[in-house]
């Protein structure tokens, strides 16, 4: 009678390290998973900077336009002033003439008198005072 035991021990240790040291501008990848490197081509910088060349050229264009615009309207709103001007000095003008025009012969003869009479009235009343 005879009898057979067996025994096994097995222990595994697994250690990852994922640290990655570069030096002098170098690109570590750590290899501990899927890597997906991503290569531009030169032409793809050259048709970014073609695009932001043009958006700035587009800002230049749309600050010129409105510099134009605000040039025209200050012109626009000097020409209106001097237009308002101008017919705030005929209607006045038509008013006093259409004024004049409707006073009797007497009315403007009395407004004659009063305009000519009262400084010549003054004027004697200084007169007789420095002869005396």
């Amino acid at each position: 009678m005879g009898s057979k035991s067996s025994s096994s021990n097995q222990t595994q240790n697994v250690t990852n390290d994922r640290r990655v040291a570069t030096d002098a501008g170098s690109i570590g990848i750590s290899s501990g998973g899927d890597v997906a490197v991503n290569i531009v081509a030169d032409e793809a910088f050259e048709l970014g900077e073609q695009a932001l060349a043009f958006g700035n050229d587009a800002l230049g264009l749309g600050y010129e336009a409105i510099e134009e615009v605000t040039g025209l309207t200050r012109d626009a709103l000097s020409a209106q002033d001097e237009h308002t001007r101008r017919v705030t000095e005929t209607l006045s003008t038509a008013l006093k003439t259409t004024q004049q025009m409707n006073k009797t012969e007497e009315g403007q003869m009395g407004e004659l008198i009063v305009k000519i009479g009262i400084p010549a009235a003054a004027l004697a009343f200084v007169a007789a005072k420095v002869m005396k």
